[in-house]
């Protein structure tokens, strides 16, 4: 056995070159290298026959020759109909993975590995955000997902289906801080969306104020629009009123939020409160607070189109079908660069 074994892979095997293995173990090794080497031969049969060419092994040797034993290999190898389908199949049929997908059919691949886990990991972190969203709704505080649901979960995987909960819990995250920041995602979506659809769409909107426990005044905002032959009614925004609810406290509010959302207040086709106007001054203030910003706006407008209120516009512009002989004779009579302007 010796005799017949390469000295680079003899000297692998340290319990052979130490000659203290008994008899009888080392008829069995005797066994398993044989069985070793049929298995070897039976998978890699073709190798094992393979005709080298010589040119392949020498290809400095004689080149003319090496040239005509390798046009006359690819003219057989363009003519032969079996190696067409072989070459047309590309690596599939290649002989290392001949028999392996037939024999071992549920042998682990990459691609089922990484995508087992991080199909895995997807669905904790869906359920995660599935939960945070029914916390919201709920209007529970944060740290119920750690402190009931979990344990919850726990007990239903263990006493109903009887499996470990230790692997599923790990990939659900509830923890306070991770609860707040999925429901803040979250909100910070819809909003987002909601804003850029009302920026193309009309809409009414209902304002109403409320009171805090601390007696802080808040403003709620909700809007009503048409989307998808449907009509939705959504919460827009809710702010702190810092003074007072006045109407024209609200007004600045509503506005500087539509300004930041870039919504055009043309948009708006009504707008209802929650029928106190006593309580918002709505009576006093609202007609003073619109004048002074219709005023802003024409302010604004004169500022930045001083060019159109100082123009003059010919009578012939304004209507050109009056009088056709005395237009010819001003339009004549005008600077050619002056029409060309």
């Amino acid at each position: 056995m010796k005799q017949n074994t390469g000295r680079g892979e003899f000297s692998q095997f340290q319990i052979f070159v130490t000659d203290k293995l008994p008899g009888r173990r080392c008829s069995t090794c005797v066994q398993h290298l044989n069985a070793l080497y049929l298995d070897f031969k039976s998978r890699f049969e073709d190798i094992l026959t393979m005709v080298i060419p010589p040119w392949i092994i020498n290809p400095y040797g004689d080149i003319e020759e090496t040239n005509i034993i390798i046009q006359e290999e690819l003219t057989e190898l363009s003519t032969n109909e079996e190696l067409k389908v072989q070459f047309k199949n590309g690596y599939q049929q290649f002989w290392l993975q001949n028999n392996i997908p037939v024999t071992y059919p549920k042998r682990p691949t990459l691609d089922r590995m990484f995508a087992s886990t991080s199909q895995r990991n997807d669905d904790g972190l869906r359920a995660s955000y599935n939960i945070s969203l029914l916390i919201a709704k709920s209007g529970k505080p944060h740290t119920i997902g750690e402190k009931l649901i979990l344990p919850a979960v726990e007990e239903v995987l263990k006493i109903v289906l009887h499996k470990p909960a230790s692997d599923i819990i790990k990939r659900i995250p509830l923890t306070n801080n991770t609860v707040e920041r999925r429901i803040d995602e979250m909100s910070s979506d819809i909003q987002s969306f909601l804003c850029n659809y009302l920026q193309t769409t009309h809409f009414s909107i209902q304002l109403d104020e409320s009171t805090l426990p601390d007696n802080a005044a808040l403003l709620l905002e909700y809007v009503r629009f048409i989307m998808n032959q449907e009509i939705y009614e959504e919460l827009l925004f809710a702010r702190t009123l810092v003074t007072d609810t006045k109407c024209e406290l609200i007004f600045h509010v509503l506005n500087d939020y539509f300004i930041e959302k870039a919504i055009p207040l043309s948009n708006i086709i009504s707008v209802a409160t929650d029928g106190a106007p006593a309580m918002t001054s709505c009576q006093e203030d609202d007609v003073s607070t619109y004048v002074q910003h219709l005023n802003a706006l024409y302010s604004d407008f004169e500022s930045r189109f001083e060019d159109i209120f100082t123009m003059v516009i010919p009578p012939w512009i304004i209507n050109p079908y009056g009088d056709t002989e005395e237009t010819n004779v001003i339009i004549q009579e005008e600077p050619k660069y002056k029409r060309r302007t």
